[in-house]
């Protein structure tokens, strides 16, 4: 495998099972809970932590390919696993509320995607061989006659949605309950990029015999039980942390890579470095051990055998440091934001270690002003706080930044500081 594949910028699917390493744990979390009757399967976690990833594994297991077990060493019971008819919509600027998700779930979405890529209930369908009786039913219950040939952008003025869609929705999904021999299970990925969230807990709530999973929603659920608080009871999240240390080493000591004639090998202090600068962050790790790739590749490797180690990682921290597109921050704004030095001094140390840091750890937690510092520092998002009263960088790009100017012995100030 080669490093840069480790952890590949867009969601694993089906044909790079071998990369989804190290979440065997919330895999069988969700197979579990998925398969409870009117499950809600939320599944949390920053941008860029790998919840598509995630789902698409979910997806594929429920729908009957079992093969990521084997593949990846994971120890389940194929005994507790039903067949599902799993179905999967990714919302997007097109997608401002509940009809543009059911859209989506109905007709063929877009001629450009691949049938792994693009498996609504139209493609479901035409999968089984059964595209007739899906227009017929489409046309009984919705009344749309042509699934394949509707543009279902937002802007679309030849496409009107008839009344009570929703309503007309939850009755096509027990038609197709009746007619399928599967159950049905919705996936709903990017669901923080729909504008109107509206309805969305009354669907929940009120389409029986079909399950859920939700992806993409950031810290909380509050914007779909706003509707329905008793949906909450529904309701399992599925909580998906960062890359632990052992993650990392596990996943660099499988890359077997080799340029030419050469066999690229990496000890153990380039991983070490690559999680005390990543957090674990996979956008990160990824960065990391694509721009190591490209350094070893444009240099003249005349040894049978190079060591990839903490030298190889100082250059290609550097170069992350370089690329701006890459890191994509503001920091002149977030300098004017550290207008006190007790401020700098809770960024550099939390900057120093890696995870969350409780209060009690902070070593600069008696200085003055210390809850006025947390308190604005929380406020400008600059860091983020658990309700284990623990912290962290809300932006581990920003953590990275300031890890390299604490150890330059630099500062985070534009102008003059103010002493408190």
């Amino acid at each position: 495998m080669n490093l840069n594949e480790l952890f590949p910028s867009t969601a694993i699917r089906g044909t790079n099972k071998e990369l989804f390493v190290g979440r065997a744990k919330v895999l069988k979390e969700s197979l579990i809970y998925a398969q409870k009757p009117g499950a809600v399967l939320v599944i949390i976690g920053e941008r860029g932590i790998g919840k598509s990833s995630l789902a698409w594994q979910t997806l594929s297991v429920l729908s009957g390919n079992t093969e990521i077990f084997e593949m990846q060493s994971y120890k389940f019971s194929k005994t507790n696993l039903n067949k599902y008819n799993c179905v999967y919509v990714e919302c997007n600027s097109d997608t401002n509320n509940i009809d543009g998700i059911i859209k989506k779930l109905l007709v063929k979405e877009d001629s450009n995607k691949t049938d792994e890529e693009q498996k609504n209930i139209y493609s479901l369908y035409k999968e089984l061989n059964q595209a007739q009786e899906y227009t017929k039913l489409l046309q009984e219950n919705i009344g749309i006659s042509e699934p394949e040939n509707i543009d279902i952008k937002e802007n679309n003025q030849d496409f009107s949605l008839p009344d009570k869609l929703k309503d007309r929705f939850i009755n096509l999904i027990k038609k197709i309950n009746e007619q399928l021999e599967n159950e049905l299970i919705i996936f709903i990925d990017e669901f923080d990029a729909i504008k109107d969230k509206g309805g969305i807990s009354d669907l929940l709530k009120t389409a029986h015999g079909v399950k859920f999973v939700i992806i993409g929603i950031g810290d909380g659920i509050h914007d779909i039980i706003e509707d329905h608080k008793s949906t909450k009871r529904k309701i399992r999240p599925i909580i998906l942390d960062r890359l632990t240390e052992k993650d990392i080493e596990d996943y660099i000591s499988k890359a077997q890579v080799k340029i030419g004639n050469t066999k690229i090998s990496f000890k153990d202090d380039f991983s070490k470095n690559v999680y005390t600068y990543s957090d674990g962050y996979p956008p990160l790790v990824q960065k990391f051990c694509d721009t190591v790739m490209d350094i070893i590749q444009l240099e003249d490797l005349e040894n049978e055998k190079v060591f990839i180690d903490d030298i190889y990682f100082e250059k290609s921290f550097k170069k992350v440091l370089d690329d701006e597109t890459m890191l994509n921050v503001d920091l002149e704004l977030w300098r004017k934001k550290v207008n006190y030095v007790g401020k700098e001094k809770i960024l550099f140390f939390l900057a120093e270690y890696n995870g969350w840091i409780k209060e009690k750890d902070l070593k600069v937690k008696n200085t003055y002003r210390f809850k006025d510092n947390i308190k604005e520092l929380l406020q400008d998002c600059l860091i983020k706080k658990d309700s284990y009263e623990c912290y962290k960088f809300l932006n581990p790009y920003f953590r990275l930044i300031v890890k390299d100017i604490v150890n330059k012995n630099g500062n985070l100030y534009i102008f003059e500081k103010k002493t408190n």
